[in-house]
């Protein structure tokens, strides 16, 4: 095999990069002299940022270049099931996530490993590591409450990811330009907390989504705020929207959901605001390799990169929705999943196990329901890292309708 040239010590999944993509049997830990022999030999030869130390039962294998520089990264990993090899041989980044999640391998910080995850589960798990508005997506972290990095300096409370969720809800709003009387369409409703904020605005607001889980829990919380007569929940798929939403709304919103309805607009009046995340302009391509987000976490997904998504809002709604502006703030998104990880890692419990058993059957195993949230703390690692090393980033685009 020949040696891969600009592997980093991002993952062991990323450094293994050339591994074939096929599938591998469940339990199967044949091949696994191969398979730990190749692994072996990439790491020793693509190594050269950070140092790695991998044990095997008595066996320590070590990478890298060992400094004691302050910014230097030290990982390390030990492997408990001899599939390690053969799952990250086999599938690189989504061999080492299943192993991961499969209690393969321990870390006493994954992070630095990583340096060197559907929508419709229960509500209840999600309560256990979301803050009270309930909002599923990148908060704003302003100085007020420590910015990006608050967490790790010491200004962190309970509130702070509530209040981080509510600057970003109103930073969107405001690029709407909603007031009273206006009415609103949302694609995304999560549990609500966007149209929420919207009609306590006085506007009107229909908001979509596909999920039943979230539509019952979205609902729930519009009844608690009294808002059920200025907030309708559609569980409907944005392509088949009724006709009568044709020209009607003052504004649109859309977060992490890449789509514009323009024909939704008032003619020759509107603005649309959307949150996405996105690739770097250097590494966007059409074509997009499976990983483990797309895999485990967005099925299918697709990332734009910013100025691949602002020319073809342009061009398919023929000229008609103009840029007016475009933030970046994929900085912000390390502290959210933090945050979210933290939570749910204190949070888990018997009681939550009991509920997610029972509505989902396929987690009835115990080894099912660890992989579950195994799954999830993997997600939350695995995105912070991406993020935090501009893997990926976070835009939040608006546009209105040209003179």
């Amino acid at each position: 095999m020949t040696k891969t040239p600009g592997l980093q010590a991002m993952a062991l999944g990323h450094l293994i990069a050339y591994g074939k993509h096929i599938q591998y049997p469940h339990g199967v830990n044949t091949d696994v002299f191969p398979a730990r022999s190749s692994l072996l030999r990439v790491l020793s030869e693509a190594l050269d940022q950070g140092d790695l130390v991998l044990t095997e039962g008595s066996e320590e294998y070590r990478f890298g270049r060992g400094s004691k520089a302050e910014n230097h990264v030290h990982a390390a990993v030990r492997i408990k099931s001899q599939n390690f090899w053969v799952k990250v041989f086999l599938r690189n980044d989504l061999g080492f996530a299943e192993a991961y999640m499969d209690g393969d391998f321990e870390s006493p910080d994954l992070k630095s490993v990583l340096y060197v995850t559907g929508y419709d589960c229960s509500n209840d798990f999600f309560k256990i590591f979301l803050s009270e508005d309930m909002t599923y997506s990148c908060a704003l972290w302003t100085d007020k409450i420590g910015g990006v990095r608050g967490d790790l300096e010491g200004n962190d409370n309970n509130d702070s990811l509530r209040d981080a969720q509510l600057n970003k809800i109103h930073h969107i709003l405001e690029l709407a330009r909603i007031k009273q009387g206006d009415r609103l369409l949302e694609f995304g409703s999560g549990w609500g907390s966007m149209a929420i904020e919207a009609a306590k605005k006085g506007c009107t607001v229909d908001t979509i989504t596909l999920s039943v889980e979230q539509k019952r829990g979205a609902e729930e919380r519009i009844r608690e705020a009294g808002l059920q007569d200025r907030i309708t929940v559609h569980l409907v798929d944005y392509r088949r929207l009724p006709p009568e939403f044709e020209g009607v709304f003052d504004a649109f919103v859309s977060v992490e959901m890449v789509e514009i309805v323009d024909w939704a607009l008032k003619p020759n009046k509107g603005v649309a605001v959307i949150q996405l995340t996105t690739q770097p302009e250097s590494r966007y391509t059409v074509y997009q390799s499976t990983d483990y987000a797309r895999t485990y976490q967005w099925p299918n997904s697709f990332l734009p990169s910013a100025t691949s998504f602002i020319s073809t809002a342009t061009s398919s709604t023929n000229g008609r929705l103009c840029l007016e502006s475009t933030f970046d703030y994929g900085t912000h998104y390390p502290r959210t999943l933090r945050d979210w990880r933290r939570r749910l890692q204190a949070n888990w419990n018997d009681a939550l196990a009991a509920k997610l058993r029972l509505r989902h059957s396929e987690l009835a195993s115990d080894e099912a329901l660890e992989g579950f949230k195994r799954k999830w703390e993997y997600m939350c690692i695995y995105a912070e890292v991406g993020y935090a090393r501009a893997y990926t980033s976070l835009h939040i685009i608006s546009k209105i309708f040209g003179a």
